[in-house]
């Protein structure tokens, strides 16, 4: 069995990658900043979640399907402004 950490949201694999994350989280930069944290500190802003998979094939698998819910969520949300732009035209 495999122990590995992917963020909640987007399936993507669960690390800091920038060294001043910690400091960051700590001042609180996770909520205020979510932009930049979102994507870069993904571990110290308590994004993750420990999932138990049988195979590294199992894990990108699951990591593959969080992505395309995230992507199909970005082009409803897209789709919906889109339409709300339009309706406000007429």
């Amino acid at each position: 069995m495999i122990h590995a950490e992917i963020d909640v949201q987007t399936g993507l694999e669960c690390v800091d990658r920038d060294d001043k994350c910690p400091l960051m989280a700590t001042m609180g930069e996770c909520k205020t900043n979510r932009s930049y944290t979102n994507e870069h500190c993904r571990k110290s802003c308590d994004r993750c979640r420990v999932m138990r998979v049988n195979s590294s094939e199992e894990m990108q698998r699951i990591m593959q399907q969080k992505k395309e819910e995230l992507m199909k969520q970005r082009r409803e949300r897209k789709e919906a402004q889109r339409i709300l732009e339009k309706g406000f035209e007429l």
